[in-house]
Parts: C-alpha cells; sequence; structure tokens
C-alpha cells in the first residue's frame, strides 16, 4: 500500500500508484531462512525482470559470529547479481536503535551489502498535536553516516501515554484486507524510497 495503492478516491495513495507489484513470500509470520530470502533475489531480479526490489527485513549480529563472512558473501553475490540486472534494491536499515558509526562489531544484512539503498526511519512527535519537524530521527531506527544512505517517513511510538501518538505513525492498507494500520518501523520507510525509485 505504501509503495502503489491506487489513486481512486479510497483511503490513501501510494507513492507510485502506477506501479506494478510482484509479490514474493520469502517468509513466514516474520521469519525465515537467508537462503530463502537470496533465492527470492534472484527470481525477481531474473525471471520477474523486476525494476526495483524492496526489502523491509534484515538482522544484526556479531560481525565474528560463525558463518557470518559467508552469509555476507552469499548476499552479496545476489546483490551483484540484482544490479548486473539494473535492479535497484532498496533495504531497511533496521529497528535496534544502533549506530552502526560506532558498532564494528556488529553486522546488519542486507544493509551492508553493496549495491543496497538502506534507508532509516524519521518521524514526527506529537504530529497531532501540532508538531511539524519530519526530519526527526525515529526513535528505534538503526543510525550512522556510514550506514545510512537515506532517510524516509517511518512514524514513531515515542509517546503512548497520549492517545493521540498513533498520528506519529504510518497509516497504509493491510494486506488482503479492506482495513488499514497505524504501524511504525524502517519497514515502512523502505517501501516509500522503493516507491520513488519505481
Amino acid at each position: 500500500g505504501i509503495i502503489a495503492a491506487e489513486d481512486n478516491e479510497i483511503g490513501t495513495i501510494g507513492v507510485a500508484p502506477e506501479a506494478e507489484i510482484i509479490a514474493l513470500k520469502a517468509l513466514h509470520d516474520g521469519s525465515g531462512s537467508f537462503a530463502d530470502i537470496i533465492a527470492a533475489i534472484y527470481y525477481a531480479a531474473g525471471e520477474a525482470q523486476a525494476d526495483v526490489i524492496n526489502m523491509s527485513l534484515g538482522a544484526f549480529f556479531p560481525r565474528n559470529s560463525r558463518g557470518a563472512a559467508k552469509l555476507i558473501n552469499a548476499m552479496g553475490h545476489a546483490m551483484n547479481y540484482a544490479n548486473q540486472q539494473g535492479v535497484v534494491v532498496v533495504v531497511s536499515a533496521g529497528n535496534d536503535g544502533i549506530d552502526f558509526d560506532h558498532a564494528a562489531m556488529y553486522v546488519h544484512v542486507p544493509s551492508e551489502v553493496q549495491h543496497v539503498i538502506n534507508v532509516s526511519a524519521t518521524a514526527p512527535t506529537g504530529f497531532f498535536l501540532g508538531g511539524t519537524d519530519f526530519d526527526t530521527p525515529a526513535s528505534y531506527t538503526n543510525y550512522g553516516q556510514s550506514f545510512v544512505d537515506f532517510a524516509a517517513p517511518g512514524g514513531d511510538f515515542d509517546y503512548p501515554e497520549y492517545p493521540t501518538y498513533l498520528y506519529d505513525m504510518i497509516i497504509a492498507p493491510g494486506a488482503g484486507t479492506s482495513d488499514y494500520y497505524f504501524s511504525a518501523g524502517t519497514s515502512m520507510a523502505s517501501p516509500h524510497v522503493a516507491g520513488v525509485a519505481a
């Protein structure tokens, strides 16, 4: 919905309402394997002939953990393939509140792989109460000048004691329903940038 909700005078409109969506499911209930994610990248960039891939997913772990180098290498090969096919890959920076300029012991995948646009989240604070600073980093977003390429609206949930805090979040249609949801996360920021790329 954030990327391509139709301009039909109902509800919200997507950033790129005329974009065609190719939906690939690499995760189930928010979890899965990087092998499935990598397979989806190859499929999207190859057979599906996608122009833009949005990846509102990721994980961080110690850089020297078992298998980290192999995973980064495998993900790097997939991103190189997508890049060679002319595909723009947009990824979410993650919701761990980590300053990756000063966290060399950690790695975030796929954010730190070459040929991706890494997106952090911004949000207003007290929008309903008149807040107008939309460039404030969201309270949860991963950040760092060497880590992030762009920031985009991701919403925030900083002040739940105020009944209007929902208005600091992103509203978008729910998948497969006629309902709308308030959400916050870099998973909402990444599709804003993917929509612009589309």
